[in-house]
């Protein structure tokens, strides 16, 4: 299938480029987008004005898998190389064409020196689920935080019952002996009841 391209944000929207073994390669349609194009005739325009365009070292043809209604078709695309890419947004010759080359050509540059590692979007991807599954574990973790709080809470709740029932074990045990005593004490006031 497609190779894993990498994304460079330019101007507001991202665009798709193939950098490897220090070169950079983007395909008619990506590069059109990024220097301003409506679609890729403004850059078949330049194609026809300025044929040495098709030369290996600016553009070749690629054969790209392309699925259409589901099936997976074999089609050429034109791919231009980091020159090619130099040359069309010269002669594009727009204020963004510009912007674009001078974009690329920081990125190559810190891309050379190793002052920059690209992520593919398969990366990008990964990352993204990984901050959405650490902001869930963090989520979890206040709703656990939360759980153990209340069930401190409880605990402590427990804990007064049972010296609540302590006490009231204590209570009862002095009215039973209070009562014991009181008993005792009538019996010996007025003698104990003959029917016993």
């Amino acid at each position: 299938m497609e190779e894993n391209r990498d994304l460079i944000e330019f101007n507001g929207t991202q665009v798709k480029v193939l950098i490897k073994n220090n070169t950079i390669e983007i395909e008619m349609n990506e590069l059109a987008k990024a220097i301003g194009y409506a679609d890729v005739i403004g850059i078949k325009k330049l194609i026809d004005s300025n044929p040495e365009l098709k030369n290996k070292e600016f553009s070749y043809l690629k054969k790209v898998d392309s699925i259409e209604n589901g099936i997976i078709k074999k089609r050429e695309k034109r791919v231009f190389t980091e020159d090619g890419l130099y040359e069309v947004s010269m002669l594009a010759n727009t204020e963004i064409s510009k912007k674009f080359r001078r974009r690329i050509r920081e990125i190559m540059k810190q891309l050379r020196t190793g002052n920059l590692i690209l992520q593919t979007p398969g990366i990008q991807k990964q990352q993204l689920q990984l901050d959405e599954m650490i902001d869930l574990i963090k989520s979890r973790d206040e709703e656990i935080k939360s759980f153990l709080e209340m069930f401190e809470q409880i605990r402590n709740s427990v804990e007064d019952i049972k010296l609540m029932k302590t006490n009231m074990d204590i209570i009862i045990k002095s009215q039973d002996e209070m009562a014991e005593a009181i008993n005792s004490l009538i019996d010996e006031v007025y003698g104990k009841d003959d029917e016993e």
